[in-house]
């Protein structure tokens, strides 16, 4: 568990942090840009960032994510005393958040929390130990269908009857949604083939900083720029701009920091008990 903590921290954190403390320096020292920045722009906001308690716009995710993994020690634990009752006493919890957010009427949430977002988490743990058998040419409808299923979470693409009144984060047809390819996406031999090439792989590992710059940059292409031409061309303009920024990053921040971080770990962990580190 120790290494499982340490490595997720690696992997999030170093461009979590980075972008965070670029947003405040430079909300701090251009506070009348125009360039668009995330918005840190006191002490206080910091530490909230920093210290994993909440995060502005898209960055949201991330100390919900970190709040998750302080948490996980505890199922697991549960996991390994008592593997069925915990699979069933999760699938009662997300039945209870749910039934919980119905009670009081499916309310919206600027920010969602780790208690919204928590049956996405449980349903995780619950489809990993499910296993991961060899891709099959009969999981490939399935993937194919819940694939075309992700249509459901764009709001302009929702029936109605499934979108009225519920978000994203409340609805569970879309929690089933992401679960069920999830499932497929595991053991179907074409999203084997597709995920598995080497442009999604690429995709993969950029994945996290496409994430958390691609609003500084779409600000920036959508203010400063008047591109000519179809919208379709500034949408290629900003794809290469985000997937190059993400690169860079990747990189510069992402790459070494995690080497870093998880090499001191590794010697930490390889010194004799009562030897100096």
């Amino acid at each position: 568990m120790p290494q499982f903590l340490v490595r997720r921290g690696a992997r999030v954190l170093p461009l979590y942090v980075a972008v965070v403390l670029a947003s405040f320096a430079w909300q701090m020292t251009a506070p009348d840009s125009l360039v668009w920045a995330y918005p840190i722009d006191d002490w206080h906001d910091l530490l909230i960032h920093l210290a994993m308690i909440r995060g502005a716009s898209v960055l949201w995710s991330v100390p919900v994510e970190i709040q998750f993994y302080l948490l996980l020690p505890l199922i697991w634990i549960a996991w390994s005393q008592a593997p069925r009752p915990t699979i069933a006493g999760t699938l009662a919890v997300m039945t209870a958040i749910y039934l919980y957010e119905a009670w009081l009427g499916w309310p919206r949430f600027n920010v969602p929390s780790l208690f919204e977002a928590l049956p996405y988490f449980l349903s995780g743990l619950v489809l990993s130990r499910l296993g991961v058998p060899v891709p099959s040419r009969w999981w490939d409808i399935p993937f194919a269908l819940a694939l075309l299923g992700c249509a459901l979470t764009f709001p302009r693409l929702t029936p109605r009857w499934l979108a009225t009144g519920l978000e994203w984060w409340t609805n569970p047809v879309f929690l089933l949604v992401m679960s069920a390819l999830l499932l497929a996406s595991v053991r179907s031999w074409l999203a084997d083939r597709i995920l598995g090439s080497r442009p999604f792989r690429f995709l993969g590992q950029v994945s996290y900083g496409v994430y958390l710059l691609h609003f500084p940059i779409i600000f920036a292409w959508s203010r400063f720029t008047d591109v000519p031409g179809p919208a379709w061309i500034l949408l290629v303009l900003v794809i290469a701009s985000v997937l190059t920024a993400a690169t860079i990053t990747h990189i510069l921040i992402e790459r070494p920091a995690r080497d870093a971080i998880n090499r001191w770990f590794d010697r930490h962990q390889s010194v004799p008990v009562g030897q100096p580190s």
